[in-house]
């Protein structure tokens, strides 16, 4: 009796055992699985944050490159305009910027006084000779 109690218990073990151990390679799969699925959701998040920061970046670059422009196109018109400002003032000058002519003046635009005074415009209307 002793033999087959001895046996019984050493039984009841052997399963006791083996149950322990599938619930714990099952805690162990659980527990695997959801470390994974965290992974692969933060690579996701990553990436998308990667894109949204790469979008950020060109969208900076392009923003300083069309400042960068007008800047640039702002010190050639201050040079043709300085330009223009050295030549001698009886000469016809007409100022293009890019190939492009400008257009007439108005009548109100024209200056009603000599090119060649040195004063203020109201100065020298009091100064013609």
């Amino acid at each position: 009796m002793f033999d087959l109690h001895s046996r019984l218990v050493i039984f009841s073990l052997k399963t006791n055992l083996n149950t322990s151990v599938k619930i714990y390679m099952m805690k162990s799969l659980t527990l695997l699985f959801v470390t994974l699925l965290t992974l692969v959701q933060l690579s996701i998040e990553i990436s998308y944050d990667r894109l949204v920061y790469e979008a950020l970046l060109k969208n900076i670059e392009q923003e300083l490159a069309e400042r960068e422009l007008v800047r640039e196109m702002s010190r050639q018109v201050r040079a043709v305009a300085a330009a223009a400002s050295a030549v001698p003032s009886t000469a016809t000058v007409t100022k293009t910027f890019n190939g492009v002519e400008p257009r007439e003046r108005r009548s109100s635009e024209k200056k009603s006084y000599p090119r060649n005074c040195y004063f203020s415009p109201i100065q020298c209307l009091f100064t013609r000779s």
